[in-house]
């Protein structure tokens, strides 16, 4: 394989922690492009999966005869781009609420709501469809969101305004949130969305925008089974698609769309 060419698919394939001790092992001398797999293998974090690839990539190198200098530069340089390029794109996990198999990569809703949350900087918001508040793992995340909001960062509640349990009548979630909310704690702003001319039409979104960077859509409501009992499905996106529906839901309640609630 060409020398530069099996530089930009170690750095594609490996960690940035693996392709940093690689650099780190080349400009110290302690890896170069003779190395025998035996050595190669002794290094901190170039054994296991990354042996073959860290092999490959030497043998490619071994008639050049600044190897440790070129490849070194070359690894760092290409780091950079690559930590350049996942900082502008979209970066994706799937989200999940419920039974997960053993083994499954996909992690839960309620963790990684807290999670981002227990992060955010400046604003949050929260879209719901259902907002029923009570029990341990939606007061869980409920107390997370306080958090944010006495140490400054804005919240700001999109919710159904017509949602009622029964069939009765409509306000539930605007009271869930009236009741819930610690009386001592700076006031999130409520919003509502409901259309007048069809009775069907439902504020049906749940989405979790953090910091205009970090964004959560799933089926899940701010409830005991959509966090816990359901099985519930998601995908958490940071990048783009976050700065778009911060935008968005910020535009519809700029032009009226979104309604402002007197919940307190």
């Amino acid at each position: 394989m060409d020398p530069e060419a099996a530089a930009v698919q170690f750095v594609l394939n490996e960690s940035t922690e693996r392709t940093e001790e690689l650099i780190q092992a080349l400009s110290t001398g302690r890896v170069h492009a003779a190395s025998s797999r035996a050595h190669v293998a002794r290094q901190p974090a170039l054994g296991g999966t990354s042996l073959d690839r860290t092999m490959d990539l030497l043998r490619a190198w071994r008639n050049d005869n600044e190897t440790s200098v070129r490849l070194s530069q070359l690894l760092n340089s290409l780091l950079e781009v690559r930590d350049a390029v996942e900082r502008r794109s979209t970066q994706a996990e799937l989200v999940w609420t419920g039974y997960r198999l053993p083994g499954s990569p996909l992690r839960g809703t309620s963790s990684v709501l807290r999670e981002m949350l227990d992060a955010a900087q400046s604003h949050v918001i929260v879209m719901s469809y259902s907002v029923w508040l009570g029990s341990a793992r939606v007061d869980a995340a409920l107390d997370h969101l306080v958090t944010a909001r006495r140490r400054g960062v804005k919240v700001t509640f999109v919710v159904d305004r017509d949602y009622s349990p029964d069939g009765g009548l409509a306000g539930h979630n605007c009271a869930q949130l009236h009741l819930g909310w610690p009386v001592d704690a700076p006031k999130p702003e409520v919003y509502s969305w409901g259309d007048d001319d069809d009775q069907i039409a439902k504020l049906h979104a749940k989405v979790i925008v953090v910091d205009r960077r970090d964004l959560l859509i799933t089926s899940a409501n701010l409830t005991s089974h959509g966090l816990s009992g359901n099985l519930e499905l998601g995908a958490r996106l940071a990048g783009r698609p976050a700065v778009q529906a911060h935008d968005h839901v910020l535009g519809l309640i700029s032009n009226g769309t979104f309604v402002r609630e007197d919940v307190w």
